[in-house]
Protein backbone atom coordinates (compact mmCIF):
# COMPACT_ATOMS: atom_id res chain seq x y z
CA UNK A 1 0.00 0.00 0.00
CA UNK A 2 1.16 3.26 -1.32
CA UNK A 3 0.92 6.50 1.07
CA UNK A 4 2.44 10.00 1.21
CA UNK A 5 5.28 11.13 2.50
CA UNK A 6 5.67 13.73 4.76
CA UNK A 7 8.23 16.26 4.37
CA UNK A 8 8.17 20.25 5.13
CA UNK A 9 10.48 21.52 2.78
CA UNK A 10 8.96 24.06 0.42
CA UNK A 11 7.85 23.81 -2.83
CA UNK A 12 9.87 23.74 -5.74
CA UNK A 13 8.87 25.30 -9.30
CA UNK A 14 10.30 23.70 -12.32
CA UNK A 15 9.99 23.91 -16.35
CA UNK A 16 8.37 21.00 -17.73
CA UNK A 17 10.26 20.41 -21.46
CA UNK A 18 10.70 24.39 -21.12
CA UNK A 19 7.47 25.40 -21.35
CA UNK A 20 5.14 24.08 -18.85
CA UNK A 21 5.35 25.04 -15.09
CA UNK A 22 5.12 22.36 -12.35
CA UNK A 23 4.99 22.77 -8.50
CA UNK A 24 6.40 19.85 -7.23
CA UNK A 25 5.84 19.73 -3.49
CA UNK A 26 8.05 17.04 -1.43
CA UNK A 27 5.19 17.30 1.41
CA UNK A 28 2.80 15.30 -0.64
CA UNK A 29 5.11 12.64 -2.60
CA UNK A 30 4.24 9.25 -3.13
CA UNK A 31 6.54 6.42 -0.91
CA UNK A 32 7.19 4.94 -4.47
CA UNK A 33 10.20 6.19 -5.95
CA UNK A 34 9.46 5.36 -9.51
CA UNK A 35 6.79 8.06 -9.33
CA UNK A 36 6.21 11.98 -8.69
CA UNK A 37 3.19 14.04 -7.73
CA UNK A 38 3.48 17.86 -9.59
CA UNK A 39 0.95 20.42 -9.80
CA UNK A 40 0.73 22.10 -12.97
CA UNK A 41 -0.10 25.11 -13.13
CA UNK A 42 -1.50 25.70 -16.88
CA UNK A 43 -4.69 23.52 -16.00
CA UNK A 44 -4.56 24.03 -12.67
CA UNK A 45 -4.77 20.26 -11.62
CA UNK A 46 -2.00 17.69 -9.73
CA UNK A 47 -0.64 15.32 -11.90
CA UNK A 48 0.90 11.96 -11.50
CA UNK A 49 3.77 10.99 -13.49
CA UNK A 50 6.89 9.06 -13.57
CA UNK A 51 9.73 9.82 -11.96
CA UNK A 52 12.45 8.16 -14.09
CA UNK A 53 11.10 9.50 -17.66
CA UNK A 54 9.93 13.21 -16.52
CA UNK A 55 11.94 14.20 -14.11
CA UNK A 56 15.20 14.97 -16.45
CA UNK A 57 12.73 17.01 -18.44
CA UNK A 58 12.39 19.52 -15.37
CA UNK A 59 14.23 22.87 -15.23
CA UNK A 60 14.31 24.51 -12.18
CA UNK A 61 15.78 27.52 -13.73
CA UNK A 62 12.79 29.86 -13.38
CA UNK A 63 12.77 33.44 -13.11
CA UNK A 64 11.96 34.69 -9.21
CA UNK A 65 8.39 36.58 -10.62
CA UNK A 66 7.63 33.16 -12.48
CA UNK A 67 8.37 31.48 -9.17
CA UNK A 68 6.37 33.63 -7.10
CA UNK A 69 3.48 33.11 -9.44
CA UNK A 70 3.25 29.64 -9.69
CA UNK A 71 3.69 29.43 -6.06
CA UNK A 72 0.34 31.63 -5.74
CA UNK A 73 -1.23 29.48 -8.10
CA UNK A 74 -0.58 26.20 -6.47
CA UNK A 75 -1.87 28.00 -3.33
CA UNK A 76 -5.07 28.91 -4.91
CA UNK A 77 -5.48 25.38 -6.47
CA UNK A 78 -4.87 24.02 -2.49
CA UNK A 79 -7.79 26.14 -0.89
CA UNK A 80 -9.86 24.61 -3.25
CA UNK A 81 -11.60 20.97 -3.26
CA UNK A 82 -9.47 18.37 -4.57
CA UNK A 83 -9.72 15.66 -6.98
CA UNK A 84 -8.90 12.95 -5.34
CA UNK A 85 -6.10 11.97 -6.73
CA UNK A 86 -4.47 11.81 -3.25
CA UNK A 87 -6.94 9.29 -2.25
CA UNK A 88 -6.27 6.95 -5.22
CA UNK A 89 -2.25 7.26 -3.48
CA UNK A 90 -3.54 5.90 -0.43
CA UNK A 91 -5.68 2.82 -1.90
CA UNK A 92 -1.96 1.83 -3.70
CA UNK A 93 -3.65 2.88 -7.55
CA UNK A 94 -0.33 4.61 -9.03
CA UNK A 95 -1.02 5.34 -12.77
CA UNK A 96 0.82 7.87 -14.19
CA UNK A 97 -1.70 10.69 -15.33
CA UNK A 98 -2.13 12.92 -18.36
CA UNK A 99 -1.43 16.73 -17.91
CA UNK A 100 -4.20 19.06 -18.80
CA UNK A 101 -4.65 21.10 -21.14
CA UNK A 102 -2.69 24.52 -21.29
CA UNK A 103 -5.26 26.81 -22.89
CA UNK A 104 -8.81 27.46 -22.69
CA UNK A 105 -11.19 29.20 -25.07
CA UNK A 106 -11.43 32.60 -24.18
CA UNK A 107 -13.97 33.45 -22.23
CA UNK A 108 -14.22 37.23 -22.94
CA UNK A 109 -15.31 36.27 -27.10
CA UNK A 110 -15.93 32.53 -26.57
CA UNK A 111 -13.22 31.26 -28.76
CA UNK A 112 -14.09 33.50 -31.67
CA UNK A 113 -11.30 35.99 -31.34
CA UNK A 114 -12.22 38.28 -34.00
CA UNK A 115 -15.37 40.63 -34.75
CA UNK A 116 -15.62 41.35 -38.88
CA UNK A 117 -18.07 44.06 -40.02
CA UNK A 118 -19.92 42.05 -43.18
CA UNK A 119 -22.59 44.62 -43.65
CA UNK A 120 -22.34 45.75 -47.20
CA UNK A 121 -20.09 48.89 -47.50
CA UNK A 122 -19.03 51.75 -50.00
CA UNK A 123 -15.21 50.08 -51.07
CA UNK A 124 -14.22 52.53 -53.59
CA UNK A 125 -11.03 51.51 -55.53
CA UNK A 126 -11.15 47.55 -54.29
CA UNK A 127 -11.71 44.61 -56.13
CA UNK A 128 -14.30 42.92 -54.02
CA UNK A 129 -16.14 43.53 -50.95
CA UNK A 130 -14.71 42.61 -47.58
CA UNK A 131 -15.40 43.33 -43.95
CA UNK A 132 -14.30 47.12 -43.47
CA UNK A 133 -13.60 46.61 -39.67
CA UNK A 134 -11.66 43.87 -37.86
CA UNK A 135 -11.68 44.27 -34.12
CA UNK A 136 -9.73 41.70 -32.11
CA UNK A 137 -10.31 40.46 -28.80
CA UNK A 138 -9.05 42.48 -25.94
CA UNK A 139 -8.28 39.30 -24.04
CA UNK A 140 -6.87 36.99 -26.66
CA UNK A 141 -5.59 39.28 -29.28
CA UNK A 142 -7.81 36.97 -31.82
CA UNK A 143 -5.62 33.88 -30.76
CA UNK A 144 -9.13 32.56 -29.49
CA UNK A 145 -7.69 31.09 -26.20
CA UNK A 146 -5.96 32.07 -23.07
CA UNK A 147 -3.68 30.10 -20.89
CA UNK A 148 -5.85 27.88 -18.43
CA UNK A 149 -4.99 29.41 -15.03
CA UNK A 150 -6.79 30.20 -11.89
Amino acid sequence: MNSITSNSKNPRVAYFNERRLFVLDESIQPDDGEYMLVYSVQGHSLCLRSRVDDHAKLSFDVPPETLEFAIEQYRKWQSLPQDGLVSKLSDGTLEVSKLPHMRRPCPQCEGLGTWMDRQNKCSYGVAEEEANIVEYCETCHGHCYVEDLL
